[in-house]
């Protein structure tokens, strides 16, 4: 886990720039092109086209970036999607900010479904539901976007479902697992930021402030166990989850996130 707050000094290590391998340059008829390459690539299969080379080449080096935000309810990762947004663009970068459950006609009709508390859905349904929203959302939003070399930042994501449907209801790891398998394969974001709060805390910063739905009419031990399972998922991939200590106040956690996409992103 990464984890940053005044006691994790090391909190930056593991971060996708020391996995980057030199730089090669390959060269194409009258085109060179320069870029950092997996290992993979390195070292070509003799039977590999020069031809492919460059266009995986050019590819990686136009795609956008992918950037998603995690937490329970009270967190503050709402408000600091437009702060990351915003940060972006002043860059001069195309933003696209979306959110999950959601992001397109059909997403946003699944996610009226999944949020009435009038319904009542066994667990798997509710997880199955969750990722045929998000196969629509890779399709239609995300992939295009990122193909476009824009960026993507993301209210939720797969992350959300292990911990959810996961911790929160108890759903099976495994099934989870091959649910992201079939529906994304090895794709996911470039950047996880998770913000932890307790449920104490979370619960006191929504009380009152908007309705609650059919996850937030949830008692606190469901929420504990979602954080958990936040945490234990932060655990397993810490090269991309980076956990945000949110209980701070706002102006140290907006600091600090900005702190973290321009090493992280830019």
């Amino acid at each position: 886990m990464v984890c940053v707050n005044s006691s994790c000094p090391s909190a930056f290590e593991g971060s996708s720039a020391e996995r980057l391998k030199p730089i090669v340059i390959y060269q194409y008829k009258l085109n060179c092109v320069a870029a950092t390459l997996p290992q993979a690539v390195l070292f070509p299969p003799l039977t590999s086209s020069l031809d492919s080379i460059t266009e995986m080449t050019v590819s990686e080096i136009s795609r956008g970036k992918f950037i998603t935000l995690e937490g329970i309810d009270g967190a503050g990762k709402s408000t600091q999607l437009n702060r990351v947004a915003s940060l972006v663009r002043s860059w001069g970068k195309t933003v696209v900010v979306t959110r999950e459950p959601g992001g397109t006609p059909l997403g946003e009709r699944l996610r009226e479904l999944l949020l009435d508390k009038r319904e009542t859905m066994h667990a798997e349904t509710e997880a199955l539901l969750m990722f045929a929203a998000r196969r629509e959302h890779l399709d239609k939003v995300i992939v295009p976007a990122l193909d476009q070399g824009n960026w993507v930042i993301c209210d939720r994501f797969t992350d959300a479902s292990f911990a959810y449907q996961g911790g929160g209801r108890g759903l099976p790891i495994q099934k989870l697992m091959e649910l992201e398998q079939w529906v994304q394969g090895q794709f996911q974001p470039d950047l996880t930021l998770y913000f932890d709060v307790t449920v104490k805390l979370g619960g006191q910063r929504t009380h009152g402030i908007k309705k609650v739905d059919r996850f937030e009419q949830e008692e606190d031990e469901f929420f504990r166990k979602v954080r958990n399972g936040y945490l234990e998922r932060a655990d397993r991939f810490p090269e991309r989850i980076v956990v945000v200590d949110a209980s701070r106040s706002l102006e140290e956690v907006n600091k600090l996130v900005e702190e973290l996409i321009i090493l992280h992103c830019k």
